[in-house]
């Protein structure tokens, strides 16, 4: 079924792709980790939330009304499981940054969050092309220890820029740490 999965996406990449030439997709290959109570005093985790919009965003609460894309939220099983979500970029957001809002939740509507990680991509999108990057969504237990009455916030977004974003060069499935060569991205070069 996964390799089922996988065949619909990339056909519905490569439909997108070639419908019109002035987009492009990015790939988020995202691993869900299995149920789990990160630390003894917090809610288990059961679910998960994810919400994308280009950025560069202002983090917080603002983002349940002005996220372009919600996923979710996901029931998350007994083993670590594997998706994959398909953002699209036209016009000026080809340029632009996409901010990813992965969000942990201990009930089946996500109503109230136990913590949650935030991800900027500096530059996701290249005209005409595919690209795509691997997050691990794994819980830090940071921020897990205080109450919310004390205004805890998440760790800082990781950022990723455009050089860690993989596309337009074969690797043979493998993920590098690099797609640039002397900061200009494979592809800039096609």
């Amino acid at each position: 079924m996964t390799k089922n999965l996988l065949a619909a996406f990339a056909f519905t990449s490569f439909a997108l792709l070639t419908g019109c030439a002035n987009n492009a997709i990015f790939e988020l290959q995202v691993s869900l980790p299995a149920v789990m109570q990160p630390i003894p005093t917090a809610p288990q985790i059961t679910h998960v939330k994810m919400q994308i919009q280009p950025g560069p965003s202002v983090w917080g609460d603002s983002w349940a009304v002005t996220s372009t894309q919600t996923v979710g939220p996901i029931a998350l099983t007994g083993v670590d499981q594997e998706i994959t979500i398909d953002v699209e970029g036209d016009g000026d957001h080809l340029d632009g940054a996409v901010d990813v809002r992965i969000l942990y939740c201990s009930s089946d509507d996500c109503g109230n969050s136990v913590s949650e990680r935030w991800f900027e991509f500096r530059r996701p999108f290249f005209k005409g092309k595919v690209t795509n990057y691997r997050i691990e969504a794994a819980l830090t237990t940071t921020g897990l220890e205080v109450s919310d009455d004390e205004g805890t916030e998440p760790p800082p977004a990781q950022v990723i820029d455009k050089c860690q974003v993989a596309g337009c060069v074969d690797t043979n499935g493998e993920f590098l740490a690099n797609y640039c060569d002397n900061g200009v991205h494979w592809c800039e070069r096609e």
